[in-house]
């Protein structure tokens, strides 16, 4: 095990084919029934009921393999925290080896069934935050705000959910029909996910709305490339009257407005409100390439009638976006390389000026030693020519000279000089 607390899946496969659940779940601190979801969450099998009793005896059920991890699988389960991020670079994904044969479409007037994503996001985006009519309130209360935010990567307002739930599933479902899986991918994958072009592209504001994204990106996978698809309503900047306490679009005023438009004190504006229409975004979701395209409601087609176009796009595209993720990867590895190279020489430059403060300080701390010796030996001959003068003088003037200089001394009492220098550090001591 990678630690107390994270298991991958195949050493949870071998745990739990090794003894009971029961066992394994008080390892991690947790009960059977939760280690049961883990295996489920990590596609990994298990007992059945019964299968030790039967194994007692010689009678249990042959082990299953464990399944091969497709693209988007988690591999491996971390308690009480995210998954760690992964410490190099995931290897550059590859276009499946051989075309995918495509599964026999449904007649256009059969309805699709649900993909479980959809049917997931439908729960979640029952469930939002408040969301504000007034056009007083910014674009961004405007739209679903799900409490939950591992659902899928749809930005859409209350009037527009019937329509964009449908429509995720009809690109959902044609991709599975191809034989790509579509799925949102665990934690700590190190994928991207660019803004959500909701605004007009006239919008004279000088900043951006940020809207409610989900946690994760939602995928599309061909062969091993992670394609994002995001479903988005375009917002539209329209102009708005003032009437009573509330705005209006310009020619949907109130009736006593239209009766008496003298009676009320009004004014214009212009607002930004979800238009209705609709756009999807397919974009390489790993983030050592950007590339991305889009496809829009037009007056002549919804875009529900592209959903198998978006997914010849990723066919097509897959070996040129792994060559470009290829070359990120590239450009990755040169910058990571300079990277190293930067600090390797800010390390040297770094001891270089350490060695020269070093050099400095050793050389300043032996001058004070020297200075100190030197003044020592000044004191010394000081003293040696009183005492010598004292010896000429009498006896009790003598006797009171050579106290005074004796006490001299005991103030002027210093370290020898090589006690001092033994105490010197060389630079390289330093």
């Amino acid at each position: 095990m990678n630690g107390p607390d994270q298991i991958t899946r195949e050493e949870l496969y071998d745990l739990v084919w090794s003894e009971p659940m029961l066992r394994v779940a008080e390892r991690f601190g947790v009960s059977s029934s939760y280690m049961a979801r883990i295996c489920t969450l990590l596609n990994v099998p298990r007992p059945a009921a019964g299968y030790w009793a039967k194994l007692a005896v010689g009678k249990a059920p042959k082990k299953p393999p464990l399944p091969e991890a497709k693209p988007g699988d988690q591999l491996a389960w971390t308690r009480g925290q995210q998954l760690p991020l992964a410490t190099r670079s995931p290897p550059v994904p590859k276009p499946p080896a051989k075309r995918v044969r495509r599964k026999r479409t449904q007649n256009r007037t059969e309805r699709a069934p649900a993909h479980h994503l959809v049917t997931q996001a439908r729960t979640h985006f029952a469930k939002v935050r408040n969301v504000e009519s007034d056009v007083t309130h910014s674009l961004r209360d405007r739209y679903l705000r799900p409490y939950k935010r591992l659902t899928i990567d749809l930005v859409v307002s209350s009037s527009g959910l019937d329509r964009a739930l449908k429509l995720a599933n009809s690109i959902y479902s044609a991709f599975e029909a191809a034989g790509h899986r579509v799925v949102i991918p665990p934690s700590g994958e190190g994928l991207t996910m660019p803004a959500t072009p909701v605004e007009p592209v006239d919008n004279r504001r000088y900043w951006e709305v940020q809207l409610w994204r989900p946690d994760r990106p939602t995928l599309a996978y061909i062969g091993s490339m992670p394609y994002g698809l995001s479903i988005y309503e375009f917002a539209e900047r329209i102009e708005m009257r003032h009437v009573g306490d509330r705005y209006y679009p310009v020619g949907s005023e109130p009736a006593a407005y239209k009766r008496a438009p003298d009676r009320f004190y009004t004014w214009t504006t212009h607002r930004e409100i979800p238009s209705g229409r609709f756009g999807v975004t397919l974009y390489c979701a790993d983030q050592r390439a950007q590339w991305s395209r889009q496809w829009q409601d037009t007056d002549r087609k919804h875009v529900e009638s592209f959903a198998e176009e978006i997914v010849r796009t990723a066919e097509r595209s897959a070996k040129a976006v792994s060559e470009l993720i290829a070359e990120g990867e590239a450009r990755q590895q040169e910058a990571h390389r300079q990277w190293l190279e930067d600090q390797a020489r800010r390390r040297q430059e770094e001891e270089a000026a350490r060695i020269r403060e070093n050099i400095k300080a050793s050389i300043g701390e032996l001058d004070e030693i020297a200075a100190r010796w030197a003044q020592s030996k000044r004191h010394d001959e000081f003293f040696a020519d009183l005492e010598k003068e004292a010896s000429r003088l009498p006896d009790a003037k003598r006797m009171f000279v050579l106290k005074r200089i004796q006490r001299a001394r005991e103030l002027l009492k210093s370290e020898k000089a090589l006690n001092a220098f033994l105490a010197w550090n060389l630079p390289e001591e330093r």
